[in-house]
């Protein structure tokens, strides 16, 4: 199951469609960074990294896959009259774009199967929608759906059932899954199996609670406290405590949702355990901590990261991540992309996708230059998406040119040669000014 591209129009910060791709171009750097899928001409990226100033459109780009997964996950629950999304959706800086449909394009691969997938919708509406399965460069149409009429193609007989049971408000291709079509089916377990970490400083932590569900499974609480000692972190011993005293219960402040979807108090604790020292030699004893309360914001981090990452390094699926230095060091992140990149700790090529303000990480010898993105706000202020290896440069003689494969990466994105930089005042006019009347 792998994600081959995915593009976005008329949504959020993006006006003009963008398009964001995991094929591999024909460059010969990192060979194993890719991985070739059989009966494919193009390999794919494991990873890819997201560069941008603030507020130029990085984890937008995020959140329009988010967004994506949620609807085809989640749509066919949608209620008359209910909102496919709760987003102010289209891009609300242009006239021209306030009242028409968002555009969302993804190609994916299931069973060494290409299938593309279409939307145009609005909150309230989905207007356009189509399924394409693509064999040898030739299409083959599996349904569409224009307004409210829906065509469905032999090849695709799981959505008789569907044709008239679908509301406005609500994906095709979500109600043929809800009635149990076996491709629709792969599909949604496929966009399920996307996941999404935010860094969650809250006490309400959902990536804390799915880490305390995690370790109560012995191997993977091994796995990471292996990870934590070649991290130089120095927890010695990990211990989930289920049904705690009134007292330790109020110190674990994190939920869990119920079956139901009912939010309520987690009833379980993670203590983390460290040597104690006397006159600063280490003693033989340890000494235990509640894990949320007292251990760093770089620990935690690293920890609910590291389970989910080996999550998705165990079933081979997609992992986005939002700011990936995030409270974590830049040799750390630098760990990550590698365990990643390597063929033998990602046998089952599962991608990681992320965005950073790290540029220690901007370096040809982690990344191929198909696998660095930037995002740069244009001059109508929406946001323009591009890779460093479709990039052209100026020659001496003015020609374009790509980017070498040998060149500073770091140094030339600072130095503004690749744009997606913020530019900066002195900010000598944003600092409070003293009172020459006061004394």
């Amino acid at each position: 199951i792998m994600l081959v591209e995915f593009k976005v129009a008329n949504f959020l910060c993006f006006r003009e469609q963008v398009t964001f791709s995991m094929v591999g171009s024909n460059i010969t750097e990192n060979k194993d960074n890719t991985f070739i899928i059989k009966g494919f001409d193009n390999s794919l990226l494991k990873t890819a990294v997201i560069y941008g100033a603030n507020a130029s459109g990085k984890s937008k780009m995020l959140e329009s896959v988010r967004c994506l997964r949620h609807m085809i996950v989640e749509s066919f629950r949608n209620k008359i009259d209910e909102s496919i999304f709760d987003y102010e959706q289209p891009f609300l800086f242009d006239i021209d774009t306030r009242n028409k449909p968002s555009h969302f394009e993804v190609s994916f691969i299931i069973r060494n199967e290409l299938y593309t997938y279409n939307i145009y919708c609005t909150r309230e509406q989905v207007f356009e929608e189509r399924l394409d399965k693509i064999n040898d460069n030739n299409v083959d149409n599996l349904f569409t759906r224009k307004n409210n009429v829906i065509n469905v193609n032999m090849s695709f007989p799981e959505g008789e059932a569907a044709k008239n049971q679908t509301r406005d408000n609500v994906l095709f291709l979500s109600r043929v899954a809800d009635l149990n079509g076996q491709l629709s089916n792969e599909i949604v377990k496929f966009f399920k199996n996307i996941k999404f970490y935010e860094h969650d400083n809250s006490p309400f932590n959902f990536h804390g609670m799915k880490l305390i569900d995690t370790l109560k499974d012995d191997s993977k609480k091994e796995s990471l406290l292996n990870a934590m000692r070649d991290a130089d972190i120095s927890i010695k011993k990990l211990e989930v405590i289920d049904e705690v005293g009134e007292k330790q219960k109020s110190s674990a402040r994190l939920l869990k949702q119920n079956k139901d979807g009912t939010l309520v108090l987690n009833d379980s604790q993670l203590i983390s355990y460290h040597t104690l020292y006397d006159k600063n030699l280490p003693t033989d004893i340890m000494t235990s901590i509640d894990f949320f309360l007292h251990e760093s914001e770089g620990t935690k981090a690293f920890a609910c990261l590291f389970i989910m990452l080996l999550e998705t390094l165990e079933n081979g699926t997609i992992l986005f991540v939002d700011e990936l230095d995030s409270s974590l060091h830049s040799l750390l992140c630098e760990k990550v992309v590698k365990l990643v990149n390597n063929p033998e700790t990602n046998p089952k090529n599962a991608q990681l996708i992320f965005t950073t303000h790290n540029t220690n990480l901007l370096s040809s010898k982690l990344f191929r230059r198909d696998q660095i993105w930037f995002t740069e706000k244009t001059k109508n202020e929406s946001t323009d998406l591009y890779s460093l290896v479709e990039f052209k440069l100026k020659n001496k003689n003015g020609e374009d040119i790509g980017v070498r494969k040998d060149a500073n990466y770091e140094k030339n994105y600072l130095a503004g040669r690749y744009g997606a930089i913020p530019i900066l005042s002195d900010f000598s006019n944003s600092t409070l000014k003293g009172n020459d009347d006061v004394e």
